[in-house]
């Protein structure tokens, strides 16, 4: 973790999310990112389950205590919640994770908890019926969506009064490491596993 940095935000990974240059994710990349551009970056600290991360940006490791007893996503959100609640955090910041940001929010309801949807929200833990969509969305602070189809899904059924609560933030690129000039394919390119949420039989169709 880099030093003198005061959380007013927390940047919530998944427990076993790897946030270093090696064999970051699709998501950790995003957020790494994101933050490296962003002017809250003196503000922002990443929680993550895994010890090793990108050294330029700062961070806490939350040791998963009892993992045999509660299971992982439970002792993680405990150990997160502990954590957070002896800091002055304002707003915090859950990666693709609904129940662990329902968790935090039921824990301490007096910060600000927002979701960051990577993935299609219907094939989560937490926002797979419209009941549980509604639900995270009357309960949260606000949910962040990186495409406008991901956006699109979430509110499905939803009632429109709760769409104001829905943002679209796209995933950053580096301008820098674009080579614009390149003699172009007309390909389009698939890079992820091949899971349902991943949208991938859409796009093959």
């Amino acid at each position: 973790m880099l030093n003198n940095v005061v959380s007013t935000i927390a940047v919530i990974l998944p427990p076993r999310e790897r946030f270093r240059a090696a064999d970051a994710g699709a998501a950790a990349l995003t957020i790494y990112a994101l933050n490296r551009v962003s002017r809250y970056i003196d503000s922002v600290v990443v929680f993550g389950g895994q010890k090793d991360h990108f050294a330029d940006v700062s961070y806490e490791y939350v040791p998963v205590p009892f993992v045999w007893l509660l299971g992982r996503n439970l002792a993680y959100a405990r150990a997160c919640i502990q954590s957070l609640r002896a800091k002055s955090t304002r707003l915090i910041e859950v990666h693709n994770r609904v129940v662990l940001a329902l968790r935090i929010k039921k824990a301490l309801p007096d910060r600000m908890v927002t979701i960051h949807f990577h993935n299609d929200s219907w094939g989560m833990g937490g926002s797979r019926t419209v009941k549980e969509r509604q639900h995270l969305l009357q309960t949260l602070d606000a949910a962040y969506c990186v495409s406008e189809y991901v956006a699109k899904r979430l509110l499905e059924d939803i009632p429109p009064e709760l769409a104001a609560k829905v943002h679209i933030v796209h995933n950053p690129i580096e301008p820098t490491e674009v080579n614009v000039n390149s003699v172009r394919n007309d390909w389009i390119v698939y890079s992820g596993r091949f899971i349902p949420e991943k949208g991938v039989l859409e796009l093959a169709r």
